[in-house]
């Protein structure tokens, strides 16, 4: 989780059937901060969230019970906010219209992680085991095929006004990468969203907001059906 783009949430003039999706559950948030899933839990919406690790779906709905109790303790009707999805999220998605079929009125994809290259060495060590051990690949390629993945499942799900925002991604030509951008007025991104961007743009959707390879966070709205 490198930025906050997770609060772009509040942009969102939410339909009261519309809910939230996170995939990946808060991770690396200081203690004393509200990481992105408790965030996302309190703009209103139900949240699903997705990870694919137990703990972490574990954590999520230990937040659920303290978020519900908290509630209760304010003098509201304690209610569940979050509801968590164990799995890798191109699996889970797939078979959203049974399993959940609400619209998504704000997805923060922030899932399969992307190894930066201008990292030292032995960075991203500890995490490329982490992704061996559950059989999954670790490179960047990955991260951006499983985001792109993520990115055609939920695009029939997100109406009109609703948005998508990305963690680690960033338009070209940005400092620290060397992947070249094309020639203007043509546009490009690259980090974990720089290939669902370019899908998400071709079915209905603007961007509204990029950053550069410091603050890689890109968030598009749909502004039509296609």
């Amino acid at each position: 989780m490198g930025t906050d783009g997770y609060r772009r949430a509040n942009t969102v003039l939410f339909d009261p059937e519309w809910v939230i999706v996170e995939v990946g559950f808060q991770r690396d948030n200081d203690p004393a901060q509200e990481g992105s899933t408790e965030v996302l839990a309190q703009v209103g919406p139900p949240v699903h969230v997705i990870d694919v690790e137990p703990e972490q779906v574990q954590r999520a709905w230990e937040l659920n019970q303290r978020l519900g109790a908290r509630d209760e303790r304010a003098g509201r009707a304690g209610r569940g906010r979050l509801v968590a999805h164990l799995g890798l999220a191109e699996d889970v998605l797939q078979d959203w219209g049974t399993l959940v079929g609400a619209p998504i009125g704000f997805a923060w994809l922030d899932g399969h992680d992307w190894p930066y290259a201008h990292a030292p060495a032995g960075t991203w060590d500890a995490q490329e085991r982490e992704y061996l051990r559950r059989g999954q690949e670790y490179s960047r390629e990955a991260s951006r095929d499983s985001h792109l993945e993520v990115a055609r499942l939920i695009q029939p799900h997100v109406p009109v006004g609703g948005v998508v925002a990305f963690d680690d991604t960033w338009e070209l030509p940005s400092v620290l990468d060397k992947t070249p951008a094309p020639a203007p007025p043509d546009r490009a991104w690259n980090g974990k969203g720089g290939a669902a961007v370019s899908y998400l743009l071709n079915h209905g959707f603007q961007v509204t907001e990029t950053g550069d390879i410091y603050h890689g966070l890109t968030v598009l709205r749909r502004e039509k059906l296609t």
